[in-house]
């Protein structure tokens, strides 16, 4: 356990949401079963809705060539014409090992180069995730795409819980941007939430033409998010196999780290299998990058905590921002999905435009640690956190 001591620093008001009906915020954070079932069902009505969106001629075998699958199924949507500044093709792209990943670029009109961004689904949705922000980044002048990741959606494979493959993945994405849309290859980031915000940061050791991301509710280090001290969480990893077997084409590596949690030895070869999958094992590599990356978080969260946010934060020495929102998992950026206005989204906007497209907007001006306090229901922002002169104690259990 640990005692902060904490200096105020400067602070910007929140807007406060009054619950109706006597129901106080409270209750959903001691009651996360309930925010991870509604979430859930959310999920499968969505992907079951988006799904319809391909036709079965999309889902080409896997036999096909990856110039030929791009050049007959990429198509302009019929509403992207007329006053609209974008237009939209859907695509497939082929992955490592020949999987096929069903894609949507959004292409701004006009003479490019243009910056652009790739958008990381989380986990148990898709590639259409993102539909109200792709729209509003493809008007503002970037090449959006968003993707199928493998075992998800209409991908091929199975899921791969951002390892190897799934950076390989990217990498063949990339590609395929490049090769295929007027984007500028020097101006391209990555953002995503939850298992889109782990895989962003990942794309900043294993790929190098990703220049800025945005992750938000991601996790650096997996195996302190889903088992701290050797100790499960066991609703966390309940639901996220479940919802794999659910919604998506588990793999055997799943149902594995699932078990091996009864055995002690075995768990040992799983928290390896989770290093390899964690930004903060690639640290060195991150920080002789070059890049630069803005890291957003619920302050709140419980699947992956502040606190190995914090630590990864601490020991990034590239031009980085934090931001520990408001909420649980998942909860600060979720309004920005919905077509609602969101700060969150509108912070991630300028750090592009900052890093992509060369904005002076004033984003790096801003002290870089922007925490929401519960004790004042404001925001403060810090130079650094901890911040100095910050002290801790220990606690022991007996």
């Amino acid at each position: 356990m640990t005692v902060t001591k904490i200096n105020p620093g400067s602070k910007t008001k929140c807007l406060r949401w009054r619950w109706p009906m006597g129901f106080r915020p409270r209750f959903f954070a001691q009651h996360t079963t309930i925010w991870v079932l509604v979430v859930l069902v959310s999920m499968s009505l969505i992907c079951t809705a988006s799904l319809g969106a391909f036709t079965p001629a999309q889902a080409a075998p896997t036999s096909v060539s990856a110039a030929a699958t791009n050049l007959n199924l990429s198509q302009d949507s019929p509403g992207s014409g007329g006053l609209l500044p974008y237009t939209i093709r859907e695509v497939i792209i082929t992955g490592a090992q020949g999987v096929k990943l069903p894609a949507n670029v959004w292409i701004p009109k006009g003479q490019g180069p243009f910056p652009g961004i790739i958008f990381i689904h989380s986990w148990a949705l898709n590639q259409f995730e993102y539909i109200a922000q792709m729209e509003k980044f493809a008007r503002a002048g970037y090449v959006v795409l968003a993707y199928d990741c493998r075992g998800w959606g209409l991908a091929g494979g199975r899921i791969e819980t951002a390892g190897p493959l799934e950076m390989q993945d990217l990498n063949r994405v990339v590609d395929w941007l490049i090769a295929n849309t007027p984007v500028d290859p020097s101006r391209i980031g990555a953002t995503g939430i939850s298992y889109g915000g782990g895989q962003s940061l990942l794309a900043l050791a294993f790929e190098p033409r990703v220049k800025t991301i945005v992750a938000m509710s991601g996790w650096t280090d997996l195996a302190e998010s889903l088992a701290p001290n050797d100790s499960v969480k066991w609703l966390w990893a309940t639901l996220l196999v479940g919802s794999a077997a659910l919604l998506g084409r588990e793999s055997t590596d799943l149902l594995r780290w699932f078990l091996s949690a009864f055995d002690y030895q075995k768990f040992e070869q799983t928290k390896e299998d989770f290093r390899l999958r964690s930004a903060a094992t690639y640290i060195n590599q991150i920080n002789a990058s070059g890049k630069s990356a803005f890291i957003i978080n619920g302050i709140n969260d419980d699947l992956f905590t502040s606190r190995q946010i914090v630590n990864f934060y601490q020991a990034l020495t590239i031009p980085k921002k934090l931001y520990l929102a408001n909420g649980i998992h998942a909860t600060a950026e979720a309004p920005g999905l919905l077509f609602l206005p969101s700060h969150v989204w509108s912070q991630a906007m300028d750090w592009f435009d900052y890093w992509l497209k060369g904005e002076e907007n004033g984003i790096m001006k801003e002290k870089p640690v922007a925490i929401y306090q519960n004790w004042d229901l404001q925001v403060g922002r810090y130079d650094d956190w901890p911040i100095p002169g910050t002290e801790e104690k220990a606690y022991y259990l007996v």
